[in-house]
């Protein structure tokens, strides 16, 4: 019973911290000019302020 508790718990912090990591990268913005340059990774994709969160596109 034990086990199974401590697996339990194990498994809500392990998805929880999948969500905080999932969803960290969002940076809120008004304009294009707010988004940090070096968020997009490849050169070819422009940074868009879309329903003010920043977007590679």
């Amino acid at each position: 019973m034990t086990l199974l508790l401590k697996f339990l718990y194990a498994l809500i912090i392990f998805i929880s911290l999948l969500f905080v990591v999932t969803n960290g990268a969002q940076f809120l913005c008004s304009d294009d000019s707010d988004c940090p340059r070096d968020l997009c990774v490849r050169n070819s994709l422009t940074l868009r302020c879309v329903n003010y969160i920043c977007q590679c596109r």
